[in-house]
């Protein structure tokens, strides 16, 4: 689905619908902190029992025969502002995990005329707060522990309806590399200049912001005293990043580690690398485009390479069978979603690098006739190495590959136009294609890759802007294609795409094409080659249809949906993107068919194009 909605300046700055939605409620049993220490107080205390205070804050009344040993006894405040709408700081009793023979009584400071307040403490099991009972004493709130973990003091829950359980959400970012033996090894991956924010719905539509803090290394954050249930993840900073993202979560454990195939130590080209390529026994060259003329590639998992070399320079001529040239290693497009530099191989870390042709050929007659593109010829090569900004030669030998693989093109062009209208009443098909890939170690979810690394031993695609607007139910038949790359490391799946050109029209602007698409991932299987899930259906935005350019619909609009008509959505990706430039907000939204923006995101009187992608 595209649709467009614009944000409007009024005569005193935002109109009062604005100014009323970015009104915040920011009530309940519900509270933030971090983790960091900065005021602290300790003291060995033994099996005779001991007093500890912190000056102002917390104290401890620790009774004999509470601890078998002498124990260093710690107290210790987090360095952020106090949560909102808490009583006290959070503090930090250690060591953490202690464990009393008897009761411990804590006390801490609260503001003068408290009249009523609860102590909150993480379970011994979990990060969980739980309420404890508390007695109220002039300025001091008092409860009893039985062991050491985080505390505060905030507003009693009791039996409210409306106040939540409460748990500290921890994360942390890494990298898993997959090498081609089968080791998987993760390495933290510190984000400095990142932030991180739980973002909980509120009864009144809005949101209360949880703000975490990173460890001094950066790879991993707490969010204290988030509310059990339902929040939005808020990351911003991340390298590439375009803008604010932002995930569904009801977990305490978010996973924010991202799979790839390649290796941990895995150099990559920094300068220009001139590389000469000399191949031999390619078929009977036919340039073209990425639909038009064969394909060249060049595909590694530990070097973590899918090149097409002929792009940025001149390849083979037409109808030649050896290519003898350089290129840039640096520069040449490496068409990987984890790194777009090329790595360099080496071949005393055991990587192997596949060199291959798709040979352009025309499949089924008439209006329908269509590209084929099977994989022909191949190279393996695992002597290769290659060093940064150093000049080498690659001798590539082609060989015929064997047609092995087989798949019935049996494509339901219909059911695509069909969706059409639900893409944007001004959709357009625009390009087919049908695609057998093969990936390292895992095809499906969660296993597969992130970087996306990929061999294609089969294209079927078909242009629409250069043949018919719309074609009927083809039928091509079983068509074979090669299969070169080791097995079972790479495992084969197919993947459909069926681009529609969109027209956006902005008022006092020139109307432009936006690309939409219907995609599909599947397992290898002889079934039709239709949708699997079409898009979300009925967009609006504050209750007005999308599909309209929307003026006046504030800064914290809410963007619904319906569910597809074909399949179900496991999520919906909320895009919003600045047409005159800017950062773009991404949501991922699990649960429900509607998505409230966040304040502070959007500008007064810029004009946006929302993208929902299920």
């Amino acid at each position: 689905m595209v649709g467009r909605l614009e944000m409007d300046l009024g005569r005193n700055g935002m109109r009062s619908m604005l100014a009323a939605l970015c009104a915040g409620a920011f009530a309940g049993c519900t509270f933030g902190g971090d983790v960091r220490r900065t005021d602290g107080a300790s003291a060995v205390i033994g099996p005779g029992g001991g007093m500890l205070a912190l000056s102002g804050g917390a104290a401890l009344e620790i009774p004999a025969g509470a601890l078998a040993n002498d124990t260093t006894i710690t107290i210790a405040q987090s360095s952020a502002q106090s949560p909102g709408g808490a009583l006290s700081p959070v503090y930090e009793f250690g060591p953490a995990g202690t464990i009393f023979s008897k009761p411990v009584t804590v006390t801490f400071s609260v503001p003068a005329g408290t009249s009523a307040g609860s102590v909150y403490w993480t379970t011994s099991q979990s990060a969980a707060y739980e309420e404890l009972p508390t007695m109220i004493q002039g300025t001091t709130a008092v409860a009893q522990i039985g062991h050491f973990s985080r505390g505060f003091v905030g507003s009693p829950c009791g039996t409210a309806s409306g106040c939540a359980a409460r748990r500290d959400v921890t994360g942390s970012f890494g990298k898993v590399f997959w090498t081609d033996d089968g080791r998987k090894t993760r390495l933290a991956m510190p984000q400095p200049g990142v932030s991180v924010s739980a973002l909980v719905p509120t009864a009144g539509g809005g949101y209360q912001r949880f703000p975490g803090v990173f460890a001094p290394d950066g790879s991993n954050f707490t969010i204290h005293a988030v509310p059990a249930g339902r929040y939005f993840l808020q990351i911003e900073g991340m390298p590439g990043q375009e803008g604010p993202t932002l995930y569904d979560f009801t977990t305490s454990t978010p996973e924010l580690s991202s799979v790839v195939s390649y290796r941990p130590d895995l150099a990559r080209a920094t300068a220009a690398t001139p590389v000469t390529l000399n191949v031999t026994n390619l078929d009977t060259w036919i340039p073209g485009n990425s639909l038009t003329g064969d394909l060249f590639e060049i595909a590694s998992s530990q070097a973590n390479l899918s090149l097409r070399p002929w792009i940025r320079s001149a390849g083979p001529a037409a109808g030649s069978t050896f290519f003898n040239g350089a290129i840039d290693w640096h520069g040449v497009i490496n068409v990987v979603a984890d790194n777009a530099v090329a790595g360099l191989p080496d071949a005393s870390k055991g990587d192997v690098v596949w060199f291959y042709q798709a040979r352009h050929q025309s499949i089924g007659s008439g209006p329908a006739a269509a590209v084929y593109r099977p994989a022909t010829k191949a190279a393996r090569l695992s002597n290769l190495t290659l060093r940064d900004g150093l000049p080498a030669t690659i001798d590539v030998p082609l060989a015929p590959v064997p047609q092995t693989g087989s798949m019935t093109a049996d494509v339901r062009y219909a059911r695509f136009a069909a969706l059409a209208a639900d893409v944007n009443p001004s959709a357009r098909s625009n390009q087919f294609s049908f695609n057998v890939f093969a990936m390292p170690h895992g095809a499906g979810y969660p296993d597969m890759p992130f970087d996306s690394m990929v061999v294609r031993p089969l294209l079927l695609a078909y242009d629409f802007t250069t043949g018919s607007a719309s074609l009927p139910d083809t039928n091509y038949g079983t068509v074979p294609y090669g299969q070169f790359s080791d097995q079972p490391l790479w495992q084969e799946f197919r993947q459909t795409l069926y681009f529609y050109d969109v027209t956006i029209s902005p008022p006092g602007a020139a109307s432009f094409t936006w690309t939409a698409f219907v995609t599909a991932h599947e397992a290898m299987s002889s079934a039709p080659i239709a949708p699997a899930l079409g898009p979300v259906k009925a967009p609006q935005v504050n209750g007005r249809s999308l599909f309209q350019p929307q003026s006046g619909v504030g800064l914290q609009p809410t963007i619904s949906w319906s569910p597809p008509a074909v399949g179900a959505a496991t999520s919906v990706l909320v895009g919003i993107t600045p047409l005159n430039g800017g950062t773009t907000l991404q949501a991922t939204v699990r649960s429900g068919t509607s998505f409230t923006v966040p304040p502070g995101l959007l500008v007064a009187g810029q004009t946006y194009v929302v993208t929902l992608t299920a």
